[in-house]
């Protein structure tokens, strides 16, 4: 990556076919990133490199849930990463990159859809989300589910979700968050999230057919 306020979405060979020198493979996954990140805020471009490969897809594939505006959503993430790295000095530590990436974007999607009228709160943020948020039942759906009645029980379940169950469900499953991340992305305390997580897993569990 050059030295510019451009980040491009489709650049040059992948920095994940290497292993950058400020981790090492025997790194647990936590260590690894907090490395990574100290690394980022010390003005290490390989490591926004890096950072910047492993997570744009999946900050691409959370904020289409958004909106239907794709290039909105590659201007958020472009953006983001711009002042990420134009503050890196000032960012706090983090042990989970991912989690703090998918928060980050929520936000700024949040304030970009809105459009020209500032939100005061988180509350109002929130809320506003959630009225755009579009988590299909076709990405919840289980992918190896091949038992029919099976399959529409889920269908019937998921549509029964409220939309901040289902945004709970999709980061947990579908991003691999767990309940203390998930309450951090969507701006919960972490007993909330988990009653988000609980209740909408029971209710898939009791909508499902046992298997003959």
């Amino acid at each position: 990556m050059d030295d510019t306020n451009t980040i491009s979405l489709y650049h040059g060979e992948s920095a994940l076919t290497r292993t950058p020198l400020f981790f090492t493979n025997n790194d647990s996954p936590a260590d690894k990133d907090s490395k990574i990140w100290n690394a980022f805020r010390q003005g290490n471009r390989e490591a926004l490199d890096y950072i910047f490969k492993e997570h744009a897809s999946n900050l691409f594939a959370y904020g289409t849930r958004f909106t239907k505006d794709q290039e909105l959503v590659l201007d958020c993430i472009q953006d983001l990463f711009v002042e990420l790295w134009n503050r890196r000095q000032a960012l706090n530590e983090t042990k989970s990159i991912k989690f703090y990436l998918l928060k980050a974007l929520r936000r700024r999607i949040a304030r970009t859809v809105h459009g020209a009228k500032r939100l005061e709160a988180i509350t109002d943020e929130v809320q506003y989300l959630e009225e755009k948020m579009n988590f299909s039942v076709e990405q919840l759906m289980v992918a190896q589910e091949s038992d029919q009645a099976r399959k529409a029980g889920l269908r019937r379940a998921l549509e029964g979700l409220t939309k901040r169950q289902r945004e709970s469900i999709y980061l947990k499953f579908f991003q691999g968050l767990n309940n203390e991340a998930i309450a951090s992305v969507m701006n919960l305390s972490e007993a909330s999230a988990a009653t988000l997580v609980s209740q909408a897993i029971a209710a898939l569990r009791t909508a499902l057919p046992k298997k003959s």
